[in-house]
């Protein structure tokens, strides 16, 4: 019984301090599709980014996508930054799907990828002129690259 008590106790506190979250919660997230392997050269990371809107017609965005792999006794690493200015990457409304799909090749001096397992690290970031205001947001994956 007292358990019983305690769990109707702890589910009711968490219910209070979830309602209590602001209407006005960021939405910024970044997500990462199926990844695909061209001529063991060319990673293709497909996100979605769905960001809040921020104040002012120009904007800076940012994507930044790395891939890293063990490849044998070495590690493959490949990174892509993107970005635009003034005009962002993303429509930035809380709603919409931004798809874009970065194309990674490895860096300088590091192995191939190849089929299999992997990390990638996504980002992106919305910086507006008018309103000095930044947002962004980021994940790490592990992901199976197909080839």
């Amino acid at each position: 019984m007292r358990f019983k008590l305690a769990g109707a106790i702890v589910a009711g506190l968490l219910l209070t301090a979830v309602s209590a979250a602001p209407a006005d919660a960021a939405t910024n997230t970044i997500t990462v599709g199926s990844v695909t392997l061209t001529d063991r050269v060319l990673v293709m990371v497909p996100i979605t980014v769905v960001c809040d809107p921020l104040q002012g017609p120009d904007f800076d965005s940012t994507v930044v996508v790395t891939v890293t792999q063990a490849s044998g006794k070495a590690v493959a690493t490949g990174q892509v930054i993107n970005e635009t200015v003034p005009t962002p990457l993303f429509t930035c409304d809380s709603v919409t799907q931004n798809n874009l799909v970065i194309d990674v090749l490895p860096n300088p001096g590091s192995p191939p990828f190849h089929g299999g397992k992997a990390i990638v690290q996504a980002s992106f970031g919305i910086f507006s002129f008018a309103s000095g205001l930044d947002e962004g947001g980021s994940t790490t994956v592990a992901v199976s690259i197909r080839g």
